[in-house]
């Protein structure tokens, strides 16, 4: 096994690296979050990103609706050449970790062109995002080596935190993500550890493709997690709201069926285990992803507030797929075709 890969050390850092990001914007950062906080306040908010960045803004979107807050999350993609002149009114939040995806620098002069306030959150204060947006939020995450892992959980927390400005809880969620990052220390080492067992790979044995599924905030991470085992393990995977695969989806499941299903601790946490059990009934193979599981069907993660479970519950993915390409004797999260920046709509 590749103990040493970049990708590994970049999953063992991130209580270090996530720290950092909070001390930032508890700090030198503040201002600035509390200042697009009140941009957004009363405003039609739109999300746009791509892959992880567009990722994490689920999960601060979910957060605002539970609130009675709402906001559109678009690909930027989608944004660009379909959605834009429906935002006119709306502060846009483009986030891009590097402020150079080409998406975000042909939408970003349609949306100042037509009045739209942009607000950048990026990880480089010396981009084309940073430089051009109306007013930027920096990341501040840590550096990763290709596959965005530290920078992905920096852009949660980021958000999570704007999220919380705006809702004038800003001192609470900083004591409660402090909570979080501490209780990552030990977490990441066990799961680092528990992954590389004959338990973890009998799961994935037979499979062909891993479904991925939740909702709510967990949008987030079945939409993280199949790009991870996209990126890293050169792996077939799907992310698929819980309910939706109800109305359909379901017929695929067989022996060689493999499903990962997350489980907030809220109000649709048992539906969620009842579909990992009719996974079972029909028989197929899930793993539920969330606190209190006590039998070897559960990846059982810390007991947090349900606003920070995506921060939490795409640890056990990262090491899934790390471990993953590593059994398919991949260097985990090395490219073939992608770069870490897209530039161009056509080509590679």
């Amino acid at each position: 096994m590749t103990n040493n890969s970049p990708l590994l050390n970049d999953i063992l850092n991130q209580p270090q690296s996530l720290a950092e990001t909070l001390e930032y914007h508890v700090g030198v950062g503040q201002a600035v979050l509390h200042d697009a906080a009140q941009r957004l306040k009363g405003r039609v908010i739109l999300f746009s990103g791509m892959g992880s960045s567009h990722f994490a803004c689920y999960a601060l979107s979910a957060e605002l609706a539970a609130q009675g807050i709402a906001s559109t999350a678009i690909d930027t993609a989608e944004l660009l050449h379909y959605h834009y002149p429906a935002y006119r009114d709306a502060v846009a939040m483009l986030v891009s970790r590097s402020g150079e995806s080409i998406e975000m620098i042909k939408v970003r002069p349609l949306l100042k062109s037509q009045g739209t306030f942009v607000i950048g959150v990026t990880d480089e204060a010396d981009s084309t995002l940073a430089r051009e947006a109306d007013l930027t939020v920096l990341i501040h995450g840590g550096r990763d080596h290709l596959v965005a892992v530290q920078s992905y959980t920096a852009t949660l927390i980021s958000l999570h935190l704007l999220g919380a400005a705006m809702l004038d809880q800003f001192d609470q969620t900083h004591a409660e993500l402090s909570s979080a990052i501490e209780a990552l220390r030990t977490f990441i080492q066990e799961y680092v550890a528990a992954s590389a067992g004959e338990t973890w790979r009998s799961f994935f044995d037979s499979a062909s493709v891993i479904h991925l599924l939740g909702r709510g905030r967990s949008i987030a991470s079945i939409h993280e997690g199949a790009l991870l085992f996209n990126e890293v393990a050169r792996f077939p995977s799907v992310a698929c709201e819980a309910a939706q695969f109800r109305h359909g989806p379901l017929e695929i499941v067989d022996e060689g069926f493999r499903a990962i299903v997350f489980a907030v601790d809220d109000h649709a946490r048992e539906l969620n285990i009842a579909l990992a059990h009719d996974v079972y009934r029909l028989g197929g193979q899930a793993r539920l992803i969330g606190s209190r599981g006590a039998d070897r069907a559960w990846w059982s993660t810390p007991q947090v507030s349900p606003s920070l479970t995506p921060l939490i519950e795409i640890i056990p993915v990262q090491c899934a797929a790390l471990r993953l390409a590593e059994w398919r004797g991949f260097v985990p999260g090395e490219f073939r075709v992608v770069t870490q920046v897209t530039r161009s709509e056509i080509g590679f």
